[in-house]
């Protein structure tokens, strides 16, 4: 098994690349249209077959079990991938299905998975956009499927035992159903430490436990500022979630002048912390060694990546990106592009001493040490466009004891 430093995915192209060693060059991995919104899932060590990482692919419809000791192995699952998740021992995966190319909920389907046995069962819920997260049963022990419904919101817990022994043909199966909840919900995390669910809607960061088998709230935590988060991220060492925080004009044909915050809430202490970066578009950021990393395309300060280290200082430092060619367009929304090509943006990553963002468009990937954004980048191009600017995920060798249970 060949180690992989950097996987860079281009779904759009179905193609996989990973960099060598020093991250200088790329290499094609297989192909691959990794799930967009569902994204890469970085699977812990012990993980069955050895497994790396996990993804939804949207062409072929099946789970690939990335750089297993077997090569690429895959399970069948239902598409368009919206969610994946998983347990925190990498046995169990849980797959929503989205809107895909469509304009309105059409999918009830959602998949389980078990990896050891390359087994896999689809079963209906409810049609929507829906989140998911492995959760453990406070009274029981015993890993439950938790799924966020929107518009109405809802909490839905399903035991995972009753998934995995429902039969063929896709039957109804239904679990403890909880309405109190944002209709808004976008954004899951989970802390397998305490088994506290976390949901970013528009009243706050609401918080759940599920107890011999039903759902109870616990306080919601406010948002800092005047703003939501969509995205949220785990970080298993430093017990926080964290995640940008979004406000500003409603109508997403004014990006632009949308105000940003970084974020993070210790999940222990119940303290948050914020401090606000550019104007512009921010979108999915990473993790870092002691915070954050997220890119902002803006109009003032152009496009930047900045790393938050709130470590009391709250240190914050920035570096200038590479232009893309068919970057959001001041008075459309962020993702309409035009009629020639997709409208473009960045994902970025990090293993924690190295930051990683695309430029959409372009096939380049900018690799800085995370201490030295003052210095200039690596730069390596892909041979395809990376078009809405792929996806990354770095994998660590060896694998990572625990990992964030949610792919994004």
């Amino acid at each position: 098994m060949s180690p992989i430093t950097l996987l860079i995915a281009d779904h759009r192209a179905n193609i996989r690349y990973r960099t060598d060693g020093a991250a200088a060059r790329v290499s094609p991995v297989g192909p691959g249209c990794p799930a967009e919104h569902a994204g890469l899932l970085p699977l812990p060590d012990g993980a069955p077959h050895a497994a790396r990482y996990a993804f939804v692919d949207d062409a072929a419809g099946h789970l690939v079990l990335g750089d297993a000791e077997s090569g690429d192995l895959t399970v069948s699952v239902a598409i368009p991938g919206e969610h994946l998740a998983g347990t925190p021992d990498g046995r169990y995966l849980a797959v929503t299905t989205g809107l895909g190319a469509n304009h309105a909920p059409w999918s009830d389907l959602l998949t389980v998975v078990d990896v050891a046995d390359l087994f896999s069962v689809r079963v209906r819920v409810r049609a929507g956009e829906p989140g998911v997260v492995l959760a453990r049963d406070h009274a029981t022990g015993e890993s439950v499927v938790t799924v966020r419904h929107r518009e109405p919101g809802a909490l839905e817990a399903i035991a995972l035992r009753d998934l995995l022994r429902a039969g063929p043909h896709c039957p109804t199966v239904r679990g403890d159903i909880h309405t109190d909840i944002g209709d808004l919900g976008h954004g899951d995390a989970y802390d397998p430490v305490t088994g506290t669910v976390f949901v970013a809607t528009e009243r706050g960061l609401e918080r759940f436990v599920v107890d011999g088998g039903r759902i109870h709230a616990l306080p919601t935590v406010a948002w800092p500022v005047p703003g939501r988060a969509y995205h949220l991220r785990f970080d298993p060492h430093r017990r926080v979630v964290a995640g940008a925080l979004r406000g500003g004009p409603a109508d997403p044909r004014a990006w632009q002048d949308w105000r940003n915050w970084l974020f993070e809430l210790d999940v222990d202490a119940l303290a948050t912390r914020a401090i606000e970066v550019d104007s512009g578009l921010v979108f999915r950021p990473a993790l870092v060694d002691g915070g954050m990393a997220a890119t902002t395309v803006g109009r003032l300060a152009g496009d930047r990546i900045t790393v938050w280290r709130p470590d009391g200082a709250a240190t914050i430092v920035t570096a200038p990106l590479l232009p893309m060619p068919g970057a959001p367009r001041p008075g459309f929304p962020p993702w309409d592009g035009t009629a020639d090509a997709p409208a473009q943006r960045r994902a970025v990553a990090s293993d924690g001493n190295r930051i990683a963002v695309t430029a959409g468009g372009t096939g380049q990937v900018e690799i800085w040490a995370t201490a030295d954004l003052e210095d200039e980048p690596t730069r390596v191009r892909c041979p395809t466009a990376l078009h809405e600017g792929g996806q990354l995920l770095w994998i660590p060798v060896p694998a990572p004891r625990v990992v964030d249970t949610v792919g994004r």
